[in-house]
């Protein structure tokens, strides 16, 4: 990071996207897809009925969950789509970074009231950046970009 500047802008990925949810969805679909008995395997009628009850079931328990609020990236990697949970300054960060804010300012905006120790965030920063960068999330930033100048 200090290599790149601080006034340096990033952007992210046009196959990512942010959520801000109030429920396990992200939880609920890797479910449903995991299903041993979901629509590949569901070849008769009954295994398609015993699907649609499972599927049924998992809907009720999200919508019977207490609202919480959970932050998501999903994003595609080697033709498959993923869903990785963050932290609300992970995700503000990232946020920050795709509406064009320089990385110092998507910094200050990401751990303004929060709760993490100022003598965390360099040891967070240093494993988000390496996470992001390996799984191809970063960019330069594009001119002509929401937030960017």
């Amino acid at each position: 990071l200090t290599g790149l500047g601080p006034q340096m802008k990033l952007g992210l990925q046009p196959y990512m996207s942010l959520l801000e949810l109030h429920h396990l969805v992200d939880e609920l679909r890797v479910r449903v897809n995991a299903s041993p008995d979901g629509p590949e395997a569901a070849s008769n009628a009954g295994l398609r009925k015993k699907y649609k009850l499972q599927c049924q079931r998992l809907v009720r328990s999200i919508k019977l969950s207490k609202p919480e609020l959970h932050f998501v990236a999903v994003h595609r990697l080697d033709l498959k789509v993923y869903y990785r949970r963050l932290s609300r300054e992970e995700f503000l960060l990232l946020q920050a970074l795709r509406d064009g804010l320089s990385i110092a300012a998507g910094i200050d905006a990401a751990f303004d009231d929060s709760s993490v120790e100022s003598d965390e965030i360099p040891g967070l920063l240093e494993i988000w950046f390496s996470s992001w960068a390996q799984l191809g999330w970063l960019t330069y930033a594009q001119k002509g970009r929401k937030g960017s100048k």
